[in-house]
């Protein structure tokens, strides 16, 4: 970035002051305001808002708000409203008075004068630290008892329609000033990379599940800094890059940036995709960029896994072989797409029809709700411009990116000979072209012998699979991001991770336990030594351990298991001391023995997938699935347009009307996004990890992968579901349905936007014993989702149960039955089973009876069985009435919405799926 364009966009970034809501009709002006602080930044206020300016605000203002008559007006400080930008739900700040005013001047003009003195007179750098510091510095600088806080992210831009912040606003005049001082026409950019579903279930460990996500991260990291440096980060629109840990890491590294806290680097949660404001000359030449630092990135981790693979190999085998193999497969594995639509240069007042004329084939104008508000703008007196096109243009962007993907893009390039093991339509690769089956398990077995475990005695790898075996050890070293090795749990650790926790929290106090526990760890550790100790045991354990427990801990999950301890199993582990395996054996059945008499269940063998995605998030994109138009006014606003004589804006916000929604702008966009990063980066770790016994794998916004234990598994699913949405409480940090504000508060005091009350996700979960093969368990909880999208109707839960004898169960349920909560009625269903409230042949029999009941027989006769089968316990009465009107409510509320007998079959399987559940797999 030029210092021209960074002294540009500084100007485009001020244009309005952060405060301007609050000082709008309060004798000041807000342009004053700006020139004060462009002055204090670059010396001098001359030419303050330069035309490249002045265009990007007029289009930013004609996408974010509405034309409306002078008349109506807010006097924020007296009316401090929002609305939030995704539900339209109104969002008090309090009270506010105009004893705020000087004092919220004067920190934002101390925040400014803060990052000229920091940065001195480097441009670019003050431009950068204007996009990503300002709002954090401005709060640093808050004292006493008129502290804005966390309200600062929500001031709005335009008091009337106050559902987006003036930071959206100044995200996207700055992005679109950028690009029209570098041209005089601007374009909406798309950059898709892919695949990606197939790359990321390519995994045979835990840890290539977020080697896969984290690498798709990464690579698209990779395109999207192209534009951040010729650009700026704010030419991006989707997804919203302000405080991303690996954006915030390039400026602090690269850019000199010093007040950035990075965060957790370790979760990827760029996604594969991203929209731009680019100048229409240059993005032939951007994309061209941006496909080019993705490929060479890409193969510089190819390039490093090839040479961890070669100096196993000791010099044994032709590098040459190896190396023109490997470059082939990386070359052409990455589908790099991209599309842009221009945004046409009308300045006509007749803009509707000279916009319609430009697009004259491509875009449909028969949409009566999107014209009648295009109608109201125009009666206002405010002339059109292309921002009250861009909901059109993104729909436009998104049919030419389809129709460029839908063409694909072949190379031929021949895969014969052996399959990779991670992904099969690849080759492996092998030691010479014609090798021989024995050739390649020696030359496979020397691979693994000498890998320090990456690659196991059985596995074929491609080069990309290599690629991607290897990309954490390439983050760690070449790349520098991640500045601690990356090691996952395995499956079998998870399975076990509440008997590890019961066991750590009881032998604290228990002297027998603790002997048990810490003979057991030294014992193993003599048998195995390095190798019982390459993974590593989940979160919320390792966080709260004690010293005497860290060996413990560190013993992978699997040898909790006496199958593990088989004399030809040990063997194939390589480096382990046999003498000691009967001692080892006999250590452990000892720890479970002691465990029992302490009350704690025996090692379970079955643990879970979740898999949660975002419903409709085309829709949501779109606009399809925006506010209706009103919903974004002000309550002020409405009432006065209703009680005014301009009809066409009554219409708009009648109390009965039509499908008028808000039309789609880049701050939607931006809050889609933002919301989406809050949810990832903010609230997702904090529940699978610090709250349950999880290990979050990815989270990319609206899609979540972990590991959980299957106690948690479905009060895990509940919580991320209800908090995608905002129904979170802040004292509990959990589902809260009644809390339908859109934002969720943090246990330290932060706001945090949610996609809101009106978008829902679904989970699906993947229940399975600990040694079925991952790239099965994953297919099943993706299976488990579309099971609750397609079969439920989304916004569900869908489980697939994969039982060790070979039968597999698939059930499921909406989250909520009219106000009954479905996970929370069957938790209590699962404790009833384990407490022995009820017997399990409760289930049976209803199974047996299910397909032959009419709805209106259901609960009588599950009345009747359950009488039958609870327990005999006079003193126990009470608890196994509530047991039953729990159970009474749910099945009442399931059969308002469903009575087809296969139905009353599915809730039956529901109730068994429960039983297995509650036995933690033991049956």
């Amino acid at each position: 970035m030029t210092p021209e364009l960074a002294t540009l966009k500084i100007k485009a970034l001020l244009h309005d002051p952060p405060e301007k809501a609050l000082i709008l009709m309060q004798g000041e002006s807000h342009e004053a305001r700006s020139k004060e602080y462009i002055k204090a930044l670059l010396g001098t206020d001359r030419d303050f808002k330069p035309e490249a300016v002045k265009e990007a605000d007029q289009i930013a203002s004609g996408a974010d708000r509405y034309a409306l008559y002078e008349q109506f007006a807010i006097r924020f400080l007296e009316n401090p409203e929002v609305k939030h930008s995704l539900s339209g739900k109104p969002y008090s700040l309090g009270t506010m008075s105009a004893s705020i005013l000087e004092p919220n001047k004067n920190n934002v003009l101390q925040a400014i004068q803060e990052i000229k003195k920091d940065y001195n007179d480097d441009i670019v750098k003050i431009y950068y630290a204007l996009w990503r510091e300002l709002q954090d510095r401005i709060r640093n600088e808050e004292q006493g008892n008129e502290k804005l806080g966390a309200l600062w992210s929500l001031l709005p831009a335009d008091t009337r329609i106050p559902d987006h912040s003036i930071w959206e606003h100044r995200h996207v005049v700055s992005g679109l000033a950028g690009a029209f001082d570098c041209s005089q026409e601007v374009s909406l950019f798309h950059f898709t990379l892919a695949p990606v579903q197939e790359f990321i279930a390519a995994a045979r460990k835990t840890q290539d599940l977020w080697a896969g996500s984290y690498l798709l991260s990464y690579l698209s990291w990779q395109a999207m800094k192209v534009i951040c440096e010729e650009l700026g980060p704010d030419a991006i629109i989707f997804p919203d890059l302000y405080a991303q840990p690996i954006v915030d890491d390039w400026l602090n590294k690269e850019k000199g940036l010093i007040k950035v806290q990075v965060g957790d680097l370790s979760i990827p949660t760029l996604p594969n995709r991203f929209v731009a404001f680019l100048p229409t000359n240059r993005v032939e030449d951007l994309a061209q960029k941006a496909i080019n630092a993705v490929q060479e990135e890409f193969l510089k981790v190819g390039e490093y896994a090839i040479r961890k693979l070669i100096e196993a190999l000791k010099g044994k085998y032709n590098e040459a072989h190896l190396n023109e193999t490997a470059e082939n497969q990386l070359k052409n594995f990455l589908e790099l797409y991209w599309a842009s639509v221009p945004l046409p240069p009308i300045k006509s007042k007749e803009f509707r029809k000279e916009f319609e004329k430009f697009f004259e084939g491509t875009l449909i104008w028969d949409d009566e709700e999107k014209n009648k508000i295009l109608e109201a703008f125009e009666k206002s007196g405010y002339a059109l411009n292309v921002g009250s096109g861009y909901g059109r243009l993104y729909a436009l962007l998104e049919q030419v990116t389809g129709s460029r993907k839908a063409l694909r893009q072949f190379a031929q390039v021949e895969e014969g000979g052996y399959r990779c093991s991670l992904i099969p339509r690849l080759a492996s690769l092998t030691p010479k072209s014609n090798a021989t089956p024995s050739e390649m398990r020696e030359f496979w077995h020397q691979v693994a012998k000498e890998s320090n475990n990456e690659i196991r005695a059985n596995e074929r790898l491609s080069a990309v699979s290599l690629a991607k075996r290897f990309f954490p050890e390439y983050l760690k070293g070449k790349a520098g991001l991640i500045r601690q090795d990356v090691r996952f749990p395995s499956t079998s650790e998870v399975a076990v991770a509440r008997f590890k926790c019961e066991v750590i929290r009881e032998a604290l106090s228990d002297e027998k336990l603790r002997k048990a526990t810490q003979d057991y760890a030294n014992v193993v550790q003599q048998l195995i030594k390095g190798v019982a100790f390459r993974a590593q045991t989940l979160p919320k354990i390792q966080n709260s351990l004690k010293a005497d427990f860290q060996t413990f801990a560190r013993i992978d999950g699997q040898y909790l298991f006496p199958e593990a301890f088989d004399e030809e199993a040990l063997k194939e582990e390589g480096n382990v001391n046999l003498e000691k395996r009967k001692e080892a054996l006999q250590a452990l059945h000892n720890l479970i023995e002691v465990a029992k008499k302490a009350g704690i269940n025996p090692p379970q063998k079955y643990y879970a997938i979740l898999l949660l995605d975002g419903d409709n998030m085309g829709k949501w994109l779109s606009g399809e699935n925006a506010p209706l138009f009103k919903e974004a006014l002000h309550s002020k606003i409405i009432n006065e347009i209703t009680n005014s004589d301009k009809e066409v804006w009554k219409e708009l916000v009648d109390k009965n009307p039509k499908n008028y929604r808000r039309p789609q702008a880049p701050s939607q966009h931006i809050a889609i996004s933002r919301a989406l990063n809050n949810y990832a980066l903010k609230i997702v770790r904090a529940l699978v990890e610090e709250k349950y016994l999880g290990k979050l794998i990815y989270a990319g916004g609206d899609d979540v992968l972990a590991l959980v234990t299957l106690d948690d598994a479905l009060p895990l699913a509940r919580d991320l579901r209800a908090a995608f949405s905002g129904n979170f409480a802040k004292e509990a940090w959990e589902a809260d349905w009644a809390n339908d504000s859109g934002f969720v508060q943090t246990p330290n005091g932060e706001l945090l936007s949610t996609l809101g009350v009106k978008a829902s996700a679904s989970v699906g979960i993947a229940v399975a014993h600990h040694t079925h093969p991952l790239q099965q368990v994953l297919a099943a909880a993706r299976q488990a989702e579309k099971f609750a999208k397609e079969k439920l109707g989304r916004d569900a839960l869908g489980i697939q149960i994969l039982k060790r004898s070979g039968e597999e169960l698939e059930i499921g349920a909406k989250w909520r039955y009219d106000d009954v909560d479905t996970v929370e009625a069957l938790s209590e269903f699962i404790n009833g089973i384990q407490q022995s409230l009820l017997s399990p042949k409760f289930v049976v029999d209803f199974q047996d009876e299910a397909l032959f009941l009419p709805a209106n027989a259901v609960l009588p006769e599950l009345s009747r069985l359950y009488g039958r089968h609870t327990a005999n316990d006079e003193k126990r009465k009470d608890e196994i009435q509530k047991l039953w009107e729990e159970i009474k409510k749910f099945v009442e509320a399931y059969l308002k919405n469903h009575k087809a007998p296969e139905e009353i079959d599915a809730l039956a399987q529901l109730f068994s799926g429960m039983v297995f559940l509650a036995k933690g797999g033991r049956e």
